[in-house]
């Protein structure tokens, strides 16, 4: 299966960022103090899967405090997905329900205390005062959007998984960016690395679907990245090969291929509408390219985690396509 993975394909890389080692402690420290990793052990575990290299990878220009929030933010998300893996079907939609209602009491309301028992809670009121403290009014109502769109889109996926439905094709393809957190890592490009770029920019139709293919592109991976693990959870119903197979009854080789095709080829499309970036003036168009950098890196960072540092993947690693076939 790894010389599948090897298939998709990056015309670039930009490295791992180059404070992580310094953020990756002071990171752990932040989340052992509010007790999301409870022992020893699972601090071990945690650090062992080299989850803050995730943000390493994702945000390589980031500075130490950018880097610092984007891994404490990946590591609450990362923990709570986890978690709701293991919640009984037929309970998982009750639980992302929840955390939703939590995420959005914080945002919405301006929270002044907080339930200490609850380490969720804690951590995110916690962040979303970092947040606050470093972002413009602009990022922060972007923000709050996509946690509401990753929220309702994790609710629909945990509502299926409930009741063993599987998605519409086209519905899962256009809902993936979002309850796997893509959009939501999209936003935190611009809280990781400062830009400055005026807010209209953000706007432009070509800067939009780049944004978009940013977000789009690690999902698509992931769906291969992390096929050994669901399909050895028997987790069929969320996944896109068995609904590629499902819907155009297609053999497993040939539902990885049309993966592949897909993936790579909004990589192609990226490069084209870099060719068709607006121009405003040097500084600015200065500024944009670097940003655009920045969304590449979102692509082949999730990749280079998953194949070099983390060992989150190893079913997927050590399965054959035998394997998946029965």
């Amino acid at each position: 299966m790894k010389a599948v993975l090897l298939k998709l394909n990056y015309p670039f890389s930009y490295g791992v960022n180059p404070f992580i080692e310094e953020i990756n402690e002071d990171a752990l420290d932040w989340a052992k103090k509010f007790n999301l990793l409870p022992s020893e052990e699972s601090a071990k575990q945690f650090d062992e899967g080299k989850l803050n290299w995730f943000s390493a990878r994702l945000y390589p220009t980031a500075d130490p405090e950018g880097l610092f929030l984007t891994c404490c933010w990946t590591t609450l998300f990362f923990l709570a997905d986890d978690i709701c893996d293991k919640v009984p079907v037929g309970q998982q939609k009750a639980y992302v329900e929840g955390l939703y209602k939590t995420c959005m009491d914080i945002l919405q309301n301006e929270p002044v205390s907080f339930e200490k028992d609850n380490v969720f809670e804690a951590c995110f009121v916690d962040l979303w005062q970092r947040f606050k403290q470093r972002a413009d009014s602009e990022w922060l109502t972007w923000y709050i959007q996509e946690m509401k769109d990753y929220f309702e889109a994790w609710i629909q996926e945990a509502e299926h998984l409930d009741h063993n439905e599987y998605f519409q094709l086209e519905d899962f393809l256009h809902q993936r960016p979002y309850f796997s957190g893509g959009r939501v890592c999209l936003s935190m490009v611009s809280l990781a690395t400062k830009f400055h770029l005026p807010h209209y920019i953000y706007q432009n139709p070509v800067v939009q679907e780049l944004m978009h293919i940013a977000a789009s592109v690690p999902a698509l991976a992931n769906e291969l990245h992390s096929l050994g693990k669901e399909l050895k959870a028997e987790n069929r119903i969320s996944n896109l090969i068995s609904l590629l197979r499902e819907a155009r009854q297609l053999t497993f080789s040939s539902a990885i291929d049309e993966i592949l095709d897909i993936h790579n080829k909004a990589l192609v499309r990226f490069q084209e509408l870099k060719l068709q970036l607006p121009s405003v003036d040097p500084q600015t168009d200065s500024e944009l390219l670097r940003y655009v950098q920045a969304l590449e890196a979102m692509s082949s960072g999730n990749h280079e985690w998953a194949m070099n540092d983390t060992n989150r993947y190893y079913d997927t690693f050590s399965f054959s396509d035998m394997d998946y076939e029965q």
